[in-house]
């Protein structure tokens, strides 16, 4: 009720309140003052509402139907629509009124994997809701290009050419008393300069290299000396060809050309690449272990260079661009900068223009990349979309570990550097070494035999390092051949499994923790 009926209401009370007051009438008095209070009170608010899936983990089956909770006042009607991504067609959209006891279900039936966002509103209240379906199966749209390799080849042996030239300038402001923080340029291609960043730990070495690539952006790079405190050689790039403390607008930025050879980051990958030359010409450098790692779109670059260059022995990434580029033309999420749409709405010819984008995806990159990695997602990712970054998290064939951030969007996990440093000390040569009491992560290994004939029964062996295995939920998964594998226990750490149609199988295991995954690829060729 408005302010002013509570003020008219009040004053009808004291006048009638006085004339009660005359006659003597002290029960009249009572009643109308509690009746005008009554009235003059605002209506109860209304309860709030909430959805919750049905599956906590927020992963379905495609063979499932996806069901959502709905809880509320009684007779609310809730309006919802079902999302793959922000520029593609509703996959579904409705409305469902909660029965009597304030409760409703939202259902529906995917079709193939990938991620699905709930949109959910009721009184003008907005509520989202990120969904997995059979997250494992996702694949790229397309296949790669059949000469990708050799083209690359071709612009290494350009890169193979060009002298490091390397510069250094010590920034006693940025150093301290465990790294010694330096400005550093090198030599590329086309004339142009790479700038960055290297902090050398205080010590004796030889220490493994960090290679940290930028997110978007014109601003100013930093130096990364957390990175040289752990005992590693932390290298920062920039993507632009000017100094580190310098930001400018300008406006190829992140255009990919009409053809591969005009693409913005042909320079900058073939810069990095640059980056793990001088790396190795160090003599500080143990001159074995060499990480890449970014968010976005330096984690989309460090998916690329890690199959790039076969010197990257880890990678560890967040929210990667660049993967998936062709996805918008079968209707499914593109990658970041959304390069095929972008080019749709400029005229252009799409087709053509997913063929040369497929020598920057960097799904087809990850297939080439066998050392250990570390990956992060979120379900209700906008600009990095997460199915894109999954078809490149699937095609990796080594030992792989997942972060999911079922409620994020384009931001890390609370996690995230947490375990990213977990990671730099299970698995780098770090100078000191990581103590035994420093918190590292558990393995996860597969075994069993390379080839198998179809339909006889293969032994599946699983193990798990560094934890118990009471702690974590396993699942065998048929990620691709010709036809799914058929296990005999899929929730177990060690199974058997069929194959019904010859061909080659890759067979991923996963062991889940809470937003943790590990997963391990075990390759199966399946002879008549």
């Amino acid at each position: 009720m408005k302010l002013a009926q509570f003020f008219t209401n009040t004053l009808n009370y004291m006048l009638l309140g006085a004339k009660s007051a005359a006659t003597g009438d002290s029960r009249c008095r009572h009643k109308i003052y509690i009746l005008y209070i009554l009235l003059s009170l605002p209506p109860l608010a209304h309860a709030g509402w909430e959805i919750a899936p049905e599956h906590k983990d927020q992963i379905w089956d495609t063979k499932e139907e996806v069901r959502v909770a709905v809880s509320g006042d009684p007779k609310a009607e809730i309006a919802y629509r079902f999302s793959a991504d922000r520029y593609l067609a509703d996959c579904a959209s409705g409305k469902v009124t909660l029965g009597s006891d304030g409760k409703g279900t939202i259902a529906l039936k995917p079709r193939t994997p990938g991620f699905l966002t709930l949109e959910a509103e009721c009184r003008g209240e907005k509520k989202l809701l990120g969904m997995a379906v059979s997250p494992y199966l996702i694949a790229s749209s397309e296949d790669a290009p059949k000469d990708l390799d050799a083209f690359w080849a071709a612009q290494l042996k350009t890169l193979k050419g060009v002298p490091l030239d390397a510069r250094l300038e010590e920034v006693p402001g940025k150093s301290d008393d465990k790294q010694t923080a330096y400005k550093l340029s090198l030599a590329n291609v086309a004339g142009k300069r790479v700038y960055g960043w290297i902090c050398v730990p205080k010590g004796a070495g030889p220490f493994p290299a960090i290679l940290h690539l930028p997110s978007y952006g014109t601003q100013p790079i930093s130096p990364d000396p957390w990175s040289a405190h752990l005992g590693a050689l932390a290298i920062t790039l920039s993507v632009h060809d000017y100094g580190v403390d310098e930001s400018r607008s300008y406006p190829e930025y992140g255009k990919c050309g009409t053809n591969r050879k005009e693409n913005f980051y042909l320079p900058v990958l073939l810069g990095c690449v640059q980056a793990v030359n001088y790396a190795f010409s160090r003599k500080d450098f143990d001159g074995r272990s060499l990480a890449v790692t970014g968010v976005s779109q330096g984690g989309g670059l460090a998916l690329m260079l890690a199959g790039l260059d076969v010197r990257v022995t880890h990678l560890v990434q967040s929210a990667g661009a660049f993967c998936d580029h062709a996805g918008f033309l079968h209707e499914r999420p593109s990658g970041f900068p959304a390069w095929v749409r972008n080019g749709k709405e400029a005229g252009q010819d799409t087709r053509k223009l997913a063929v040369e984008l497929g020598y920057f995806d960097a799904a087809f990159f990850a297939r080439r990349f066998k050392g250990v990695s570390f990956h992060a997602i979120g379900y209700v990712d906008p600009i990095c979309p997460p199915a894109t970054v999954m078809a490149a998290f699937n095609s990796i064939g080594g030992p792989k570990y997942l972060l999911h951030g079922r409620d994020k969007p384009h931001e890390n996990h609370a996690d995230w550097w947490g375990l990213r440093e977990s990671f730099w000390r299970t698995f780098l040569p770090l100078r000191p070494p990581a103590q035994g009491s420093e918190a590292k992560l558990p393995k996860l290994v597969v075994g069993g035999p390379a080839k198998a004939k179809v339909k006889e029964a293969l032994k599946l062996t699983g193990k798990l390092e560094g934890a118990g295995a009471g702690e974590f939920q396993f699942h065998w998964h048929s990620t691709s051949g010709p036809a799914e594998a058929q296990f005999e226990s899929e929730k177990a750490l060690a199974s058997v499994v069929k194959f019904p149609k010859p061909g080659p199988y890759r067979l991923t295991l996963t062991a889940d923790k809470g937003d943790l995954t590990l997963a391990a690829v075990l390759e199966v060729e399946a002879r008549p």
